[in-house]
Parts: structure tokens; C-alpha cells; sequence
């Protein structure tokens, strides 16, 4: 009877353990099918379906379950490399170009650009940033396209054995290969476009004037781009717009702009006709500059520029006409000089208290009213008491200093003293100096000094 039993038992252990492991068996089985559906739709290019059923493993086979193989370990990192390409396709089907390029970017980020969708994403990636390159260069947004365009360049190429396609069937080689063949093509149009777009930029800011915009443009084409244009032809046109830069600051009669710009031609072109006449308009201008300069009665100004012209640009016409001007020019300084003087005002207290140190403080403001010249000039005098005797430092005359002030501006003095004798007495100084032109200045300064 016992014999029995046990019998009965070992029977019921074996058909529940036959039971386990044929359930085992099958529910490995079944992942193993999953992952070759999963794997075939993957390697089809079948992103939703493969997602669908990498999603299935993910859900049904834990990743942690040693027995179940790799396919369940790797499932999660297809699912997150499968939603972002979905998701940055997607946006490229709606026609959301810009966020779809910002996707795929993101893609290749964090998934591996040698596999089949990285190899995807990498050839769509380029299509969409030429698209997008070109469009914003055909809506006037130059800056943007070139940025465009130099991500591109920025594209690195993946040169790998491993990834040649291995036959006409080898759907992940072939991807590679068009991914790498779109980045060279890719390369090869932007280092051609960009070049192009800021020629194009730099036609567009010189019609509207912004000479320094478009020669800044000129200026990157010939240090970054040398071979992909016409170079001579580009520097003709960056000479051509700062001569007329050159000619639109002279209208304005702002010569010291239009001579810096001269001076560029002069030092970045060879003698050619620009260059001579370049040269002619240099002394015609500091000519202007000082007939200006004369009207105004800068007269030392002036012959500073004739000067210029006599030693600088002496074989041209202009230089011819100079010296006489600069004659004529120091015969009017000489008269000028002569008949115009400053005009000084000089501003004080008539009485002053002592403050709270006992000190009687004394400013003295000068100023130059005619605005044309100014002066220079030093006080001196006493301290004078109420019986008429006059005091200094150690009994001699008290000198203030020198004031300087300029054609139309002031300048100011400051004396301190102290002395119960000084009260109800009075300062006084006497200032005297010259003009800038020699003439000769006296002005007295009197204060009365209260307790």
C-alpha cells in the first residue's frame, strides 16, 4: 500500500515537472519567436511593427531572467531607440522640418549612428538641413542658413569595414553606405553654398548702405573660402565698396572716416587706376579738411593737414596748390593771433565768514567766455588788516598758483588762512598772465573777511 503511494507520488512530481519545463520550454520559445519577428521587422525598416513587438518582449520577458537570453536584456534599448526615431519621423512627415532636425539630432545623440536607423537618420538628417539651408537662404535669412550649412560640415563621416553592406540584401550595409555617400555629398554643397550666401548677404547690405557689413562678408569669403570663387574678382568689388564708402563719408565731410578708408585701398591694392585715384582723393580731402578747418579758424589745424599733403602725397595735383594755401593759411593765423583775444570772467565772493575750523576759505572760479582761445594765469598779493598792514607767509608776498583755462571753459583756485588779526581786513590778489595768443591779462581779486 505504501508502495503504491509513493508510486502515485513519483508519478504526480514527473507529470508536474514535465508540465513545468514543457511551459518553460514553450514560454521560451515564444520570446525566441518574438525576438526573431521583432529582429525581422527591425531589420526590414518596419519601425512600428518592431516597436509593437519589442514593447511585447519588454512587457513579458523581464530583462533580469538569466535563462531567457539576450534578446530580452536588449529589447528596452530598442523600444527608446525606436520611439525617438518614430517620433523625429513623424515630425518630418507633418513637414515640421525645423523640430525634425532638432529630433534626429537628439537621435544620434543617444542611439548608435553606425546601425540601420542611425545610418537612416544620419542620410534624412542631411536632406532636411540642405532643405532648410536653402529655404532660409531664399527668405533672406543669411545668417541662420550658414549655420545651417556649417552643421553640416560638421557632420563627421563613419568609415568603418565592419559596415559595408555585405550584398544587395544587406539592407543595414546599404544604409550605412547612402548615410556616408549623403554626408560627402552633403560636405560638397555646403563648403559651395556657403561662400555664395555671403556674397549674396554682402550685395544685400551694400544696396542698403552698410558698407562695413558687406565688406566684413567680402572679407570672411577671402580667409575661409580662397579657392571656391573667383578671388581677384571678389577683392575688385571689396576695393569698389570701400572707395564708395570713402566717397559717401566724404558728402558727410566726415574726412577722417574717408581717409581711413582710402588708406585701406592704398595698402591692400596694387597700382592700379583705383589706387592712383585713391591717392588724388587723399590730398583732396585733407584739402577740404583744412579750407575747413580755415573757416573755422583752426588755422594751426590747417597747416597741419597741408603738411600732410606736401610730405605724404606731394605727386599729385592737389600737392601742387598746398604750399601756397599753407602760406596764405600761416598769414592768417598770424592775424588772427593778432586781433583775437580771450575773454576772461573771473567770479568771487565779495566778503566771506570763517567757517567751522576758524579758517576763511577763498574760490576763486575763471572762465572763458569767447570760446575761441584760451589763458593761463598766477596770483599773488596779501592779507591786509584793518590799520593797512599787509601780511604773507613769513612777511612776504603769497602767491596762488597758476589756473589754466581753456577756449570756453574754467578752471578753479582754492586758498585757506586763518588769524584773529585778518577780521573786518580784507585779501587781495592780483592775477596776472597772457592769452593764448600773447595778450597780456590783469584781473585783481578783493574780499572782505568777516568774523
Amino acid at each position: 500500500m505504501r508502495l503504491r503511494k509513493l508510486v502515485i507520488l513519483i508519478g504526480i512530481l514527473i507529470a508536474t515537472a514535465v508540465v513545468i519545463g514543457a511551459s518553460i520550454l514553450l514560454y521560451w520559445y515564444r520570446g525566441e519567436q518574438l525576438d526573431k519577428n521583432s529582429w525581422g521587422a527591425y531589420y526590414e525598416g518596419r519601425a512600428n511593427e518592431a516597436l509593437v513587438l519589442y514593447q511585447t518582449v519588454t512587457r513579458q520577458y523581464p530583462s533580469h531572467w538569466w535563462f531567457l537570453g539576450d534578446f530580452a536584456k536588449w529589447a528596452p534599448y530598442k523600444v527608446s531607440e525606436l520611439k525617438d526615431y518614430i517620433y523625429a519621423y513623424r515630425l518630418e512627415d507633418s513637414g515640421q522640418t525645423k523640430e525634425a532636425i532638432v529630433a534626429y539630432e537628439s537621435f544620434l545623440d543617444k542611439h548608435h549612428r553606425g546601425n540601420l536607423y542611425g545610418s537612416l537618420a544620419r542620410e534624412t538628417l542631411i536632406r532636411l538641413k540642405l532643405e532648410y539651408g536653402q529655404s532660409l537662404y531664399n527668405n533672406g535669412k543669411y545668417a541662420e542658413s550658414i549655420e545651417v550649412y556649417q552643421s553640416i560640415l560638421a557632420m563627421e563621416m563613419i568609415k568603418s569595414p565592419d559596415l559595408e553592406p555585405m550584398g544587395p540584401s544587406d539592407k543595414w550595409g546599404l544604409a550605412y553606405q547612402q548615410a556616408e555617400k549623403a554626408v560627402e555629398d552633403g560636405h560638397t554643397q555646403a563648403e559651395a553654398t556657403i561662400p555664395v550666401i555671403f556674397l549674396k548677404w554682402a550685395n544685400v547690405l551694400e544696396k542698403k548702405g552698410d558698407y562695413e557689413g558687406a565688406i566684413d562678408k567680402y572679407h570672411i569669403v577671402l580667409k575661409d573660402y580662397p579657392t571656391i570663387l573667383d578671388r581677384e574678382k571678389t577683392e575688385e568689388k571689396m576695393t569698389e565698396l570701400y572707395n564708395e564708402w570713402a566717397y559717401q563719408l566724404r558728402e558727410a565731410k566726415d574726412y577722417e572716416g574717408a581717409i581711413e578708408k582710402y588708406k585701406v585701398i592704398l595698402s591692400e591694392r596694387t597700382n592700379t587706376p583705383i589706387v592712383i585715384q585713391a591717392k588724388e582723393n587723399l590730398a583732396e580731402i585733407y584739402s577740404e579738411w583744412a579750407v575747413h578747418l580755415r573757416e573755422e579758424e583752426d588755422y594751426e589745424g590747417a597747416i597741419e593737414k597741408y603738411k600732410i599733403i606736401l610730405s605724404e602725397y606731394n605727386d599729385t595735383l592737389t600737392a601742387v596748390d598746398a604750399e601756397t594755401a599753407m602760406a596764405e593759411t600761416y598769414k592768417e593765423l598770424t592775424t588772427w593771433k593778432e586781433g583775437t583775444r580771450a575773454v576772461p570772467v573771473i567770479e568771487f565772493a565779495e566778503e566771506v565768514s570763517r567757517n567751522d575750523e576758524d579758517r576763511w576759505v577763498l574760490i576763486t572760479t575763471f572762465n572763458e567766455t569767447g570760446g575761441k582761445i584760451g589763458y593761463t594765469l598766477s596770483g599773488e598779493g596779501w592779507i591786509v588788516d584793518v590799520e593797512g598792514n599787509k601780511y604773507g607767509p613769513w612777511g612776504t608776498i603769497i602767491n596762488r598758483g597758476i589756473v589754466t583755462v581753456p577756449a570756453g571753459g574754467e578752471d578753479v583756485d582754492e586758498y585757506r588762512f586763518f588769524g584773529d588779526t585778518f577780521i573786518d581786513g580784507y585779501a587781495v590778489f592780483t592775477w596776472s598772465g597772457e592769452d593764448d595768443n600773447g595778450h597780456p591779462i590783469t584781473i585783481e581779486e578783493k574780499v572782505y573777511l568777516l568774523p
